[in-house]
């Protein structure tokens, strides 16, 4: 049995993985894994270890690569081509969806609507306007919100945000899927009642979606790409074409991938030939992610959160820890906690 090395460990959808593979497969070897200058300051629960892994050397040959953000996915395929995960394989031609741009361009050939868009800031015509970054990979952190005029627009150029008509409806919807040469081999789709960052994020509140139109255009878009791996569509509902506007493919794993393996029993057996019982899941709350909202968000959305299921399973304390301490003191703690804290290099010595 291979060992199955899952990349960025530190993020949500790489501990809904591997708390999957500890419940349901037992005995299959995980472990975290970190490009160089990428580990984190400690070793997240569930994993019991975590390894530099350099593509190009034995872990890469030997195990189950699976990278699960977005800079590491760009990172796999640009240096290996092609992620092979048990029965489906994300190819290099996904790396398409890191220009926004381009995604957007392919939607419409599909035949989605998609938000008015501008790529210069002085050809707007109109506010408030939606911005985001039109590259997912390659920055420290996300930046997305809501401007309401001029004066509120980001700094910065050459084409590093896309402007796109604010369309005004609660929420968003996901599709998540697995897919092969532009088959859809297996689907989970749910509503964003709250995110955060409020303005597009993670998911806080989520509720599975019977929609089958959502279904359609993922499917629609993913047969037009022939895309080959896994990812979720995103989408706005828009009051004034009475539609779905497509917003983004993101071909990664998913910060809310806990939501669609505990729905969605296909995906862990499409991926790791593991059976899982399918639940029947109500609306659920990411409750980390809830207490880093506002107060005054959190206070107006509580209503939500009668017969919620919480989703995570990390205490809070520890949560508040990994999201609140300064960079310069979780710095200091890897440099001490480096060497003795389940922590090893790629050939498993300390």
């Amino acid at each position: 049995m291979k060992r199955v090395i899952i990349l960025d460990p530190h993020l949500d959808q790489a501990i809904a993985l591997a708390e999957m593979l500890h419940a349901h497969a037992p005995g299959m070897p995980v472990v975290g894994g970190c490009l160089p200058g990428r580990r984190p300051w400690r070793v997240p629960a569930p994993f019991r270890e975590v390894i530099d892994v350099d593509p190009d050397g034995p872990a890469a040959a030997d195990s189950v690569m699976v990278p699960t953000g977005a800079d590491g996915t760009v990172t796999w395929l640009t240096t290996r081509g092609a992620i092979p995960i048990g029965d489906v394989v994300m190819s290099a031609a996904a790396l398409l969806a890191d220009d926004k741009p381009a995604m957007l361009r392919a939607a419409v050939e599909a035949g989605l609507a998609v938000p008015r868009t501008w790529h210069d800031p002085a050809a707007i015509v109109s506010y408030p306007v939606f911005y985001k970054d039109a590259r997912e990979s390659g920055r420290t952190r996300r930046r997305r919100g809501i401007a309401a005029g001029p004066g509120d627009l980001p700094p910065g150029g050459n084409g590093e945000f896309l402007f796109q008509e604010f369309i005004d409806s609660p929420g968003t919807w996901g599709v998540g899927f697995l897919a092969r040469e532009g088959e859809m081999l297996t689907t989970f789709a749910h509503r964003e009642r709250l995110s955060y960052p409020r303005e597009g994020g993670s998911g806080v509140i989520l509720e599975p979606s019977a929609d089958p139109r959502l279904r359609e255009l993922a499917a629609r878009l993913i047969a037009h790409l022939g895309f080959s791996g896994w990812g979720l569509v995103e989408f706005k509902w828009c009051p004034r074409r009475q539609d779905y506007v497509f917003m983004e493919l993101n071909a990664k794993f998913w910060e809310s991938l806990a939501f669609a393996l505990r729905g969605e029993p296909d995906f862990a057996r499409l991926l790791f030939g593991v059976t899982v019982p399918r639940e029947t899941l109500p609306r659920v709350v990411f409750a980390r992610r809830f207490l880093l909202l506002p107060v005054g968000d959190q206070v107006r959305h509580l209503h939500l959160l009668a017969g919620c299921r919480r989703m995570d399973r990390e205490p809070l304390w520890r949560a508040w820890a990994r999201e609140r301490l300064p960079v310069e003191v979780k710095r200091r703690l890897k440099t001490l906690l480096g060497g003795r804290a389940g922590v090893s290099r790629e050939d498993g010595t300390p």
